[in-house]
């Protein structure tokens, strides 16, 4: 699973962190810019984060778990390969 922004908006986030503004976070989106790509490609689930709120992220996340749940068996069903990224969710 991959929670992912764009560069603008985790540049933002840092800078306005509660821990107060990070040099090595800063300093690393240019190593996560690179391994971006290979990352949401990897992933089972990308959660565009950009415009929502940690409980909307939440939810998102749950909604996707629930329908996988439905779609292969129901509770106890292990939670894998959950497909595609949902950017308009």
């Amino acid at each position: 699973m991959l929670l992912d922004a764009d560069e603008p908006v985790l540049r933002t986030r840092i800078s306005q962190s509660e821990q107060g503004p990070s040099d090595w976070r800063l300093e690393h989106l240019a190593d996560y810019s690179v391994a971006r790509q290979w990352l949401r490609q990897d992933a089972d689930l990308v959660v565009e984060t950009g415009h929502r709120t940690a409980d909307q992220v939440a939810a998102v996340i749950a909604e996707r778990v629930l329908k996988l749940r439905t779609r292969v068996g129901g509770p106890g069903t292990r939670v894998g390969g959950l497909g595609t990224p949902v950017g308009g969710l």
